[in-house]
Formats: structure tokens, sequence, C-alpha cells
């Protein structure tokens, strides 16, 4: 029942809300303890109308849990992946109608069943391949710069769900073959070594978490663009931290107001499949390179 609203072309969200309870209902027999999770939707588009349904305790079983509704956030790049000037198109602007739409279903969720959490149980970047549709890529012709932008993509879609209070946000897949979905596996399928979208996973991980608290963080544009993301986080030991994205094929110079001393870990092509490398800033700057996401902790 994963992606009811694509996988099964005749699911409705009346007879999806039907098999659950029915599945819900067998389980807790003899699992009582056992938590569900519903939805776990692929079209971001239906989800307003579908959750709206799913969460309308009158259109279950009395009884049946609700703990929890997931999401996948997908951005698409066209054609195939041999083409690295076509990575970064358009990426992040989907990824601002994704979470303008999660925000919208999330505001259903509150109004409905505001105990149930929600989940970004997929994410991640696909190729598609016109007019054939979704296609198998060979993945041993990616550029290096994909993982880097898969990478950005991550970081950038977990500060937007941070702040709309978003519970967890995962990726998809650890391993991938290389001729089944080979764009978004976390490892090298040759060697096992992780690459970029699992080092901002662990990066991420191991700096922000529940609890942490979302600053308003003001930057300056470029040109009247903002190439740079970035987003102020202070965690419940007190720690200053500050996320920045790299949403561009270009290198930056970023300068920091304020900061005097402090520490960065940084995740960009120069670390290719390696872990994040630190570096100190030199003065309020930090290079900020190709795709790069960097975490710097502020003294």
């Amino acid at each position: 029942m994963n992606e009811p609203d694509h996988e099964s072309i005749a699911m409705t969200k009346e007879l999806y809300t039907a098999l659950y309870d029915v599945v819900a209902e067998e389980i807790m027999k003899v699992q009582p303890e056992m938590q569900f999770m519903g939805l776990s939707m692929s079209n971001l588009h239906l989800a307003p109308e579908w959750t709206e349904y799913f969460l309308d305790r009158k259109n279950h079983k009395p009884g049946i849990p609700l703990d929890l509704v997931s999401y996948h956030m997908y951005a698409t790049i066209p054609g195939d992946n041999n083409d690295p000037e076509l990575y970064p198109m358009k990426v992040f602007d989907q990824a601002d109608d994704m979470l303008n739409t999660i925000r919208i279903t999330d505001s259903i969720r509150q109004r409905l069943s505001p105990e149930t959490r929600v989940d970004i149980n997929e994410s991640g970047i696909l190729f598609r391949e016109p007019p054939r549709g979704w296609g198998r890529m060979d993945g041993d012709s990616f550029h290096d710069s994909f993982w880097n932008l898969s990478a950005a993509y991550y970081a950038y879609i977990y500060a937007g769900l941070a702040l709309q209070g978003i519970d967890i946000v995962g990726k998809s897949t650890l391993w991938s073959d290389p001729k089944d979905w080979p764009e978004v596996s976390l490892l090298n399928w040759k060697n096992g070594k992780p690459n970029a979208r699992y080092w901002v996973l662990k990066l991420i991980n191991d700096n922000f978490g529940p609890g942490d608290k979302l600053v308003e963080t003001d930057f300056n544009s470029v040109n009247n663009e903002t190439p740079v993301f970035a987003r102020g986080f202070v965690t419940p030991e007190g720690a200053r931290k500050l996320l920045l994205v790299n949403k561009t094929r270009s290198d930056f110079n970023v300068k920091i107001r304020g900061l005097r001393s402090g520490t960065a870990e940084y995740i960009d092509q120069s670390t290719g499949f390696e872990p994040p490398a630190f570096v100190y800033p030199v003065g309020r700057h930090i290079l900020l390179r190709s795709f790069g996401v960097a975490i710097v902790t502020l003294k």
C-alpha cells in the first residue's frame, strides 16, 4: 500500500482508508502496541484531498489508531543523467512548491487530528526521461556533482520542514541497484562507501534535533537572487548554529555578520565520498562551494 495514489491505479482514498482499517484492526489483535502510519503519498497535489478524508475520524472504525501520516518529496530532473548542466534545473523551485503544499496539508492535520505525527518518509531527486516517463538510468554515468546537489536539496527541505514542525524527515534509499532508481542511493554500489547524500544526513542528525529553536535569519541576495540559503538554530544546550546551503553550481564567499570565532563542518565536491571536513572561518567568511552544505557553530 505504498504510494496508493500512484502505484495502484484503481485505489481511491475511500478504498485505501477501508483497507487501512481492516489491516490495523487485525494486527492490533496480536500486537496491540503497534503504531500505524498511513498514506505514504507520492502525488503531493492530491495530499490535501486525501488527508482531509483519511484524518476524519468518521471515516474510520472506532478505535483505529492514526499515529502517523507520511508523504514523499521528490524533485525531478528532465532528460537523462548524462548532462550535469541540467542538475540544478528548478530543483529548489520544486522544493518551495512542495514545502507550500505540505504547509497546506499539515493545516488540515492540525484541524482534524493534531495528535497524529508527520513523516516525510521518502525524499530525493529523480530523473525523468521523456517521452517514456520515469526511467531506470545507468548509475555509472552520474556526474559526482549530482550527489552534492541531492545533499543540498535534503538540507534545504529539512530546514523548511523543521520550520513547519514536521516530526520526521527521511530519505530513500540506503542502497539501490544501478538499474533501479540509483539516483536515490545513499551508498556507492561498487564499494559501499557513503556518498554526499549519506554524509549530509549524518551531518544534520549530529547537529540538529528535537527541541531546537529556529530563529529568524537575515541574508542579503546577489543580483536580486538568493543563491545561498541560511537558517539559524539554537540547540537546547544553547549552542548557536547556522545551516548554509549553496543552491547553485557557483562558489560563494559567505560573510557572517557578528562571527568572531567558531567552527564549520561542510560537504561539497571537494569532500567527495569522504566524511564532512572541518574549517575555521577566516575572519567572518566561509567559502561555500558548488552545491555545498555547511553547518557553522558560533562561539
